[in-house]
This record gives structure tokens, sequence and C-alpha cells, in this order.
């Protein structure tokens, strides 16, 4: 198309020219006048020819990039270089996503819901003896129901945006309401620091506390998210993974105490430094053969009393379920300027079989206990670990991320589906897809008897079936063995609990 347009140019000039020589022209050398204007038509044309070889040779290359003009001006819009609209296409990755072509700007839109049941049983004092629980009673909740926006502008900027519908409680079973959860914005590809976030969201503590909920083995986390785990706070953070993303820290800065959904918090000095290290020594089959090393660290400022008393910390923790569960193991509060947390990973994963282990502590400065009319104690260690374990019956793998130093998404050889005629596909389906179905096993233990301050001592041996019908799609159950030690020995035994789980996510 373009050679054609040059041709009718080239064309055009030479009728003009020809016709340009008037009868009453008084040039007195015709037939060199004519070779001149021909000589001149020759380099326009010339010229002409080489603007027509740049285009082509610019709309080859727009042809090999695959870029059309509409994506072109979205990647100069990516780099600040243009305001034209940009172009979008729409993917379902296992969730939804809006991007350009070169990822420059990424949206997804989503959320979560959890559905939990819950049904116990417990000896008699442990329910009403001295310093017992009180009465267990079956229930149901949801667990989440959230929604979410995450994703990221002009190449570096990420953000992340979600919400809360459920009457949530706090990690001491205090009613809180419904609120926002993670809600930050991170600038990538800094350089030396890498990532830059700030807002409200996971401390870098625990290799458990931050894999998602929509990820889990188990209904819920061990016994130790309740007792040590900061979880989510307001601050800053900067993290970097290197060498080849073998070796992934995180260093954060925090509000203490500000892990409420509201988000608010008012006191001065009360802040946190908490800092991690992962590392994978071994990393094959795109995570589905790996082993994780790390260990986490956070030093922290007390809770001030809103009544004016001295500043105190307090360490407890249910059962290993959220449906409306009393605390089962509780110091109460220990007057102290400042703690200590420590905290240590192994993780491994062999193809359908995975297993991982954390043990963490605390160390309470200047312990003072009971907090009203107590006695000094010097300073207080509490503690414990968890152990658990899954296989894949069906063989599936759930992969390692490499980067964040977690497990990944599960995602079934074959999805769950049933095909069959409407007479008999409810009985005999002529064909049909099982999901994915895993077992697991996990045993915790809590300590949190030391220096005279007594706690009490958990034990929680709990069971696990896992039935995944598709990416986004799960049913769980689980049973639980809870051992107490409290105390009082008087209100001391076992508690049992069924819980059930329909989660679905997208």
């Amino acid at each position: 198309m373009v050679r054609y347009v040059g041709g009718l140019i080239v064309l055009f000039l030479v009728l003009s020219s020809g016709f340009a020589q008037q009868p009453g022209d008084d040039s007195s050398n015709p037939a060199e006048s004519v070779e001149d204007r021909l000589a001149r038509l020759e380099e326009q044309n010339a010229s002409l020819l080489r603007m027509i070889e740049t285009l082509e040779q610019k709309q080859q290359e727009q042809a090999k990039s695959g870029q059309s003009s509409s994506s072109s001006s979205g990647s100069k819009s990516g780099s600040g270089g243009s305001s034209e609209a940009l172009t979008f296409k729409v993917t379902w990755r296992d969730q939804l996503y809006f991007q350009t072509s070169d990822r420059a700007f990424r949206l997804h839109v989503g959320g979560r819901f959890h559905f939990d049941f819950a049904w116990f049983t417990a000896e008699d004092q442990v329910e009403t003896g001295p310093g017992g629980v009180g009465p267990l009673e079956d229930a149901v909740n949801f667990r989440r129901a959230r929604l979410r926006m995450e994703g990221t502008i002009y190449e570096q900027i990420n953000f992340v945006s979600e919400y809360d519908f459920t009457n949530q409680r706090d990690d001491r079973g205090n009613f809180l309401g419904s609120g926002i959860f993670d809600n930050y914005i991170e600038i990538a590809q800094l350089p030396i620091i890498g990532h830059f976030r700030a807002g409200h969201f996971r401390e870098p503590f625990s290799y458990d506390a931050l894999v998602s909920g929509n990820d889990l083995m188990f209904l819920e986390r061990s016994l130790l998210q309740d007792a040590f785990v900061p979880f989510r706070n307001m601050g800053m953070m900067v993290w970097d993974s290197v060498l080849e993303d073998r070796i992934t820290w995180w260093a954060g800065w925090f509000f203490a105490n500000a892990s409420n959904v509201n988000a608010t918090e008012a006191q001065d000095g009360n802040y946190a430094g908490t800092v991690r290290l992962g590392w994978c020594p071994y990393y094959e089959d795109d995570g589905c053969r790996a082993i994780h090393l790390g260990a986490a660290y956070s030093y922290r400022k007390t809770i001030a009393d809103p009544a004016g008393g001295l500043d105190f910390t307090l360490f407890a923790a249910r059962p290993e379920c959220r449906v409306v569960t009393p605390l089962f193991a509780n110091t109460g509060r220990i007057a102290s300027p400042r703690y200590q947390l420590f905290g240590a990973e192994f993780a491994a994963v062999w193809h359908r079989f995975q297993v991982q282990s954390e043990y963490m502590a605390a160390l309470v400065d200047d312990a003072i206990w009971p907090y009203v009319g107590g006695v000094p104690r010097g300073d207080a260690f509490f503690q414990g670990f968890y152990v658990q374990a899954s296989c894949f019956l069906t063989g599936e793998c759930r992969p390692y991320n490499l980067v964040e130093k977690r497990p990944s998404r599960l995602k079934p050889v074959e999805n769950f589906f049933v095909w069959g005629n409407e007479e008999t596909a409810w009985a005999l389906p002529k064909h049909c897809g099982w999901g994915a179905w895993e077992i697991a096993c996990r045993y915790s233990h809590l300590d949190l008897i030391n220096s005279g301050i007594r706690g009490g001592i958990l034990d929680d041996v709990t069971l696990g079936l896992n039935w995944y019908l598709n990416p986004n799609t799960k049913v769980q159950w689980n049973y639980i063995l809870v051992l107490r030690d409290a105390p009082n020995p008087a209100s001391s035994g076992t508690a049992q609990i069924f819980t059930m789980r329909f989660a679905i996510d997208w």
C-alpha cells in the first residue's frame, strides 16, 4: 500500500513537469531543461523510495514483536511516555486477572469465603472445673469472607487491598468486628533493597504464618500461631531474594500491637523490629523437590495499660480450631517493658510428600507476675514447636515458592467432575474426575510455664483429610485431640474436636 501511494506521487510529478513548459516559454535550450527536470524527478523518486523502505522496515519490526499500535502506546504509558488509553486483556490463571500485554499494568479482583463447622466433647473438669475453659458448644461460622484487589501499576508499584466482612476476633479471642486485613503499597525493582512495603500486612515471622489461608494443610495453624506469631501489623518493610533466589531476607519496623482489623494505633514508643531469613539449599522440579531452612527474630515493646498501670504482655492459645473456641492456655498479663521472639523453620517437599516443622520461643525481660500484686520473676522463657506432614493420595505436589520461601497453591492433576446421561449420572457416571485427596497429621506442643509463671501446657494431635475439587475449591475435615495441663490440676484433661470447612477463592 505504501509503495502504491509513492508510485502515484511520482507519476503526478512526472505529468506536472511535462505540462509545466508553456508554448510561450522563451527558454533558449528546451532539451537541456527537460534533462534537468528528469534529474530532479529521479532524485525525488529515490528520496521517496528511501522513505517507503524505512516505513516498511518499521512495520515489519512491529509485526515481529507482536505489538499493535494500542499495545505500543500502552508500553509508553507504562514508562510514563504517553497518556493514551491502555488495552487490557482478561485472563484466568486460577484467579481473574486484567493486564496489559507487557504486564506493566495488572489487576486481580477476587475474594474468598471459608465456612466452618465444629463439634466438641470434653471431660467435665476441663469445662467446669476450677479454672476450666467453660462450656464447649457445637458451632458454625464464616471463618473468612473477604474481597481483595491487588495488582501492579507502572511496572514497579504493587498494591493490595483486602477487606473481611466476618465478625473477627483477635488472637486472644476478643471481638473486633469487620475490617481491613492486607492493605499496603509496595515499590519493586529497587537497587540494593529490592522491595519496599508500607501499610498493614503480615510481619515476616514464621513459615506457616506467611502461607495464605487458602493453602493451609489444616483448617488452622498450630498452637504457636496464637501464642507467639505477631502476624499483621502496621509498619514498613524491605525485602529481596538473592543468589538466584536461593536466599530471601526480610527486615521490618512496625507498631508493635497494631494487629487490630481497624488498623489504628496511637502509643509513644510502641515499636517492634522483625527480621527473617530463608534459605533453599536444594530446589528441583519447579519446587516439587525442595528443602527449606529459615530463622526469624523480633524485638518488641510491650502493651501500654490504658488504665495507667505497668506495660504488659501476655501469651495465650486456643486449640487448633477457631469456631467459637475459648482459650485453653493463658499466662494472663505479665508486667514487662519488652520481650523478644525467636523462630526456627524447616520444610521439605518430595513430590507427593511434604513435611514442615517450626520452633518458637519468647523471652520476657524483667517479668512481674501476677500483674496485680505480683513479684519480680526475672526473665521468663516460653516455648513451643510443631511437626506436620502430609501425602497426596492422588499423586499431586504442592510446590515450594522459591522467592517467597513458602508453599504455593495446589493444582489437582484432574479436577472433580461427573459426566453421564441424565438417568444414570448420579449413580453410574460414564466418566468422572476425583480431584486431589490429601491426608495429613500434626503434633503441636506449647509450654507457658516458666519462672513461677503458670499459663499451662497444651498438646494437640490433629488428623486431616483434604479434598481439592479444583485449584479454587476444597473441603477439609480435621479431628483434634487436645491434652490440657492446666495451672490448676483440677481442670486438666482432654477434649476432642471435629471440624469441617467448605472453602472457595477466586
